[in-house]
């Protein structure tokens, strides 16, 4: 039994931007939904529990978890608890898994598949198309930036990844390899820490929040080559919408863009 979670589409106005011309015009944007707080009764040892039910630690930690594998928990010691949600843990014969936090919890969502909208249009929103870029023509990306991990595949020395359930690090190769074919490590969550994965070493180094802007999950990339081209327009209006698999708006933005020349601003 997953934590509900709740979406309201987002909404950001007024926001300017900038591009220079002739030069890289990165925007990343941080979509966020809400884990809404689960809770249930302190554990208790020497007890049968049945798949589904919920529990938390004797000394709170701030998550709940959930019996994924029924059983009985150990006469006396509690187990390690996992802060990760999706991890699991024995006890006794009991597997419980972490499933959320006991109170509310703001979180990236996984843009995978959905699709994206920018355009810029010249002074107000009936002007002229300035430029429009997508998820179609590859001036947007969506999933995960940096992009979660993959098996089997070949990583160079200094990229980097986040997990396919994040965690909240962001991980880099310190030694060059090819990720091992069926299953990612168990990611280390202390900076500085490394693991083996395949013949692949990673570091633990970036911790993600939503706030500090490190990962994103849509990302607007302009390429020199296409601001270059933006040389008869100084300011207009831009917009950009974000769009779930099943077709329904999940983000929209909009502002004044303004071209910015080398010596004109």
């Amino acid at each position: 039994m997953s934590a509900p979670i709740t979406y309201r589409p987002g909404y950001i106005t007024g926001l300017d931007i900038e591009i220079p011309q002739g030069g890289e015009f990165p925007m990343p944007f941080g979509v966020c939904a809400i884990q809404k707080a689960i809770t249930g009764p302190a554990v208790a040892r020497n007890t049968a529990y049945t798949v589904g039910r919920m529990v938390t630690p004797l000394v709170a930690n701030g998550y709940a978890y959930e019996c994924s594998t029924a059983g009985t928990s150990h006469a006396s010691n509690e187990p390690t608890w996992p802060t990760v949600i999706g991890a699991t843990v024995t006890d006794g014969s009991v597997v419980w898994r972490c499933e959320g936090a006991t109170s509310d919890r703001e979180y990236l969502i996984d843009t995978t598949g959905y699709t994206a909208f920018m355009e810029i249009r010249d002074e107000d929103a009936d002007g002229d198309t300035i430029l429009e870029a997508t998820t179609a023509n590859g001036r947007i990306v969506v999933g995960f930036t940096p992009v979660k991990w993959v098996a089997n595949t070949i990583y160079a020395d200094g990229q980097q990844v986040v997990p396919t359930t994040l965690n909240g690090f962001i991980y880099e190769v310190v030694v060059a390899g090819t990720s091992h074919a069926a299953r990612q490590p168990t990611w280390p969550t202390t900076l500085g820490n490394i693991v083996t994965d395949g013949t692949v070493t990673w570091r633990a180094e970036h911790v993600e929040t939503v706030d500090n802007g490190l990962v994103a999950n849509c990302y607007v990339q302009l390429s020199a080559a296409v601001t270059e081209a933006l040389t008869d327009w100084g300011r207009g209006v831009w917009t950009l919408q974000l769009i779930d698999t099943f077709g329904k708006p999940m983000f929209w933005a909009d502002g004044v863009a303004r071209l910015r020349r080398e010596t004109t601003y």
